[in-house]
């Protein structure tokens, strides 16, 4: 049953569908950063536009700037790799805090 020509034809087939959702996936997230960085800088302008005498709608502005997530770093161009690296980096700097001064890679602390 393994080596009938059925069998070969199926399991190409199944291939050749992974390889189209990878790449379909690959183009949709390049669109989403793109998004993304986009909805961060138009933020950006309507906080300018709006000036300091608008206390409220710069507050919520801040929060969605806040919300949007930061593109992860590359550390390696293999992206499995880079994923891993990117989600343990993330949890780093969410432990560390984000600007509360020096961090130790090595210790995993922080220093003022």
């Amino acid at each position: 049953m393994v080596g009938t020509w059925q069998f070969l034809l199926t399991r190409t087939s199944l291939l050749l569908c992974v390889v189209v959702v990878y790449w379909v996936l690959l183009s949709a997230l390049d669109g989403l950063r793109q998004q993304r960085h986009d909805l961060r800088h138009q933020l950006n302008a309507i906080r300018g536009l709006a000036g300091e005498d608008n206390h409220p709608l710069n507050q919520y502005i801040d929060s969605l700037l806040h919300d949007i997530p930061v593109a992860p770093r590359t550390y390696c161009e293999k992206q499995a790799v880079n994923a891993i690296v990117s989600h343990y980096a993330a949890q780093f700097t969410d432990r560390c805090g984000r600007g509360t001064g020096n961090t130790s890679p090595a210790s995993g602390t922080t220093s003022a």
